[in-house]
């Protein structure tokens, strides 16, 4: 009699969710092939702490790979989504997030590695807590390559089963000086990261049951890659 409701507990119970954006976020346009981003924020360490990185990416060439992410002081491989080519007039663009557990250490270094050198590249990096390791990236959202400046998710995730949730974007855009504007999600940046690209990204934490749908709109872009990831 004293053992079932402990037991109902363990089962019942899911841990609280906390995610911080630890900008500013943070771009370079020196044309190379691996982008180091040095002494970035990396929240307060944690047994449990994953760092998810947003990346933004562009060439002129039609293709080019992330083949590599690195976060120390742990030396971890970020691994997450994969991100598809988006080609408008020009240049190529890419969005994608990438996650990694990295339990210790305040700030480090994020190292991105291409398969050519390319001629911009930015990130955004997150803090989040909360959510075990074989439960990370449960749901992923991959929507479509969007023309016109509106990238969106047009498939609702449903919570209802899962609980609180946290919802992660990234959205690059082919104009420089161009701004989005997003829904379901709160901005958290909105820049540019070269001379023809720009990008924004954001989260929210969700808590009621309900479904969650994302709309990235660059007013003026013709061409948007956006990556939404829900983690729960």
């Amino acid at each position: 009699m004293l053992i079932m409701p402990v037991h109902r507990a363990l089962f019942d119970s899911r841990p609280d969710i906390n995610c911080e954006f630890l900008g500013p976020a943070v771009s370079d346009a020196t044309d190379l092939t691996t982008y180091t981003f040095t002494a970035q924020k990396f929240g307060r360490p944690h047994s449990a702490r994953h760092l998810i990185v947003a990346y933004h990416a562009e060439d002129a060439l039609a293709t080019f790979t992330l083949s590599s992410m690195t976060i120390t002081p742990t030396g971890q491989t970020a691994i997450g989504t994969t991100s598809a080519t988006a080609t408008g007039a020009a240049p190529t663009i890419k969005a994608g997030l990438r996650y990694a557990r990295v339990p210790v250490g305040w700030s480090g270094d994020v190292s991105l590695t291409f398969d050519e050198a390319i001629t911009s590249c930015g990130i955004a990096i997150y803090a989040l807590y909360g959510i075990p390791s074989y439960r990370i990236f449960g749901n992923l959202l991959q929507p479509a390559i969007q023309t016109g400046g509106v990238a969106a998710d047009n498939t609702a995730f449903a919570l209802n089963s899962y609980g609180p949730a946290v919802v992660i974007c990234a959205a690059t855009v082919d104009a420089s000086g161009d701004r989005c504007t997003y829904t379901g999600v709160d901005e958290m940046y909105d820049q540019d990261i070269g001379a023809e690209a720009g990008m924004a990204g954001g989260f929210r934490k969700y808590t009621s049951t309900g479904g969650i749908s994302t709309t990235a709109d660059f007013v003026t872009g013709t061409t948007v890659e956006a990556r939404t990831a829900v983690f729960y």
